[in-house]
């Protein structure tokens, strides 16, 4: 027995012309998750180090340090409920460019950690599209979610909440379309976002 009786429709064939077909009707949101990336990279210097940055950043560098060998490495305080999905590339970034100076080493996760807000927002304003059917009221949903005050401040230095909120997204919408497709290869992609998240 299926779960919702919806035969999805055949996948169009991929070509230049159907991508722009695609994005076309969403042009507005498009324009503005370009306009609060280009205003979140012109602004990320002005943000200092949140009190519990250095924290996450020891988390990643203890776990790595444990696969590296280091088997007494693992955190052992309350840090280490925390995962570091997100921590680690940034470290792997970080390592890549040879940083070493702490100023430098907080200045490149500025614009490695506001973009996860607003891969946040874009599924919210697809989920919102796919929930309600209207552009307006899915652009509305992704303004009310990337101009938050508390979140587009916190975008640039939580390498915990923001990521995490952003996955949690990304499972909402792999959610609603896993239901409404029934298909097993959305699910195992649900899955695979619900692991990430956890």
């Amino acid at each position: 027995m299926t779960l919702l009786r919806h035969t999805p429709p055949p996948s169009p064939e991929f070509s230049r012309g159907s991508v722009r077909e695609a994005l076309a009707p969403h042009w507005a949101a498009l324009l503005a998750l370009a306009l609060f990336l280009i205003a979140g990279l012109a602004v990320a210097d002005d943000y200092g180090i949140s009190w519990d940055e250095p924290w996450q950043r020891s988390t990643a560098l203890e776990s790595l340090s444990y696969l590296r060998g280091d088997w007494d490495g693992l955190p052992n305080d309350h840090n280490k409920f925390y995962g570091v999905v997100f921590e680690a590339p940034v470290l792997f970034v970080e390592r890549a460019f040879g940083l070493r100076d702490a100023r430098d080493v907080y200045l490149v996760r500025r614009p490695l950690t506001h973009p996860t807000l607003l891969i946040g927002g874009l599924f919210a304003y697809m989920l919102a599209r796919r929930l309600f059917g209207s552009r307006l009221l899915a652009g509305a949903a992704m303004l009310l979610f990337l101009l938050h005050p508390l979140l587009y401040a916190q975008s640039f230095s939580n390498s915990k909440d923001i990521p995490f909120l952003s996955l949690f997204m990304i499972a909402l919408f792999l959610t609603h379309r896993a239901f409404r497709r029934d298909t097993i290869s959305v699910f195992a992609l649900l899955g695979v976002a619900v692991g990430i998240l956890m």
